[in-house]
């Protein structure tokens, strides 16, 4: 997993809190200390890489006429996307248009800080191949990242498909979940 730090300057109840994101995070403490922001701000992370405000962002990576693209995004560019997001997302979230929101993310790995995502449309042949194993005769693209080596069909739009994809690999390289899931806040909950 990625390492991420929060740094939290305004939140709800909270005000001058630093956390890490960790694969177990256990938050305990008394009713109204801002146990359930932290728990939004970890959904937000983790939400962000399939919002379509993400995808809108990678999508503008993809040439339109190109038959394979290698495209990187440096976790520079993450963190400031995910920087800048923040504050509407939580409005929208919270349903308050005015509640501050000011908060920064860092994600940090001292060993590989950039995505790698490579498309290659595949020949002629090696489609035909696929798509006698389908019932669908879709453009196959190989697709290259950090993480995956695959083979995979794009149904109606290129760039949005691909930036689709593009959003699954990062969330396996980061090695954040590709789903999550919010509980209500509650107070004596286990």
């Amino acid at each position: 997993m990625k390492n991420i730090h929060i740094k939290i300057n305004e939140f709800g109840p909270l005000k001058n809190v630093e956390v890490d994101f960790a694969p177990f995070v256990l938050l305990t403490g008394e009713s109204g200390l801002g146990k359930s922001y932290v728990n939004y701000l970890f959904y937000y992370v983790i939400a962000s890489f399939r919002s379509i405000e993400f995808i809108k962002l990678l999508e503008k990576k993809i040439k339109e006429e190109a038959k394979e693209q290698n495209i990187n995004c440096t976790l520079e560019e993450i963190n400031g996307y995910l920087n800048t997001g923040i504050t509407s997302f939580m409005q929208r979230f919270l349903g308050d248009e005015t509640l501050k929101c000011e908060v920064e993310f860092f994600i940090s790995d001292k060993e590989d800080d950039l995505f790698f995502f490579r498309y290659t449309t595949l020949d002629p042949i090696e489609q035909e191949e696929l798509n006698s194993l389908s019932i669908e005769k879709n453009r196959k693209y190989r697709i290259t990242t950090n993480t995956v080596d695959v083979d995979a069909p794009i149904y109606d739009n290129k760039i949005d498909d691909l930036a689709h994809y593009m959003g699954i690999f990062m969330n396996l390289w980061m090695d954040y979940p590709l789903f999550s899931y919010l509980l209500p806040p509650s107070r004596g909950a286990l």
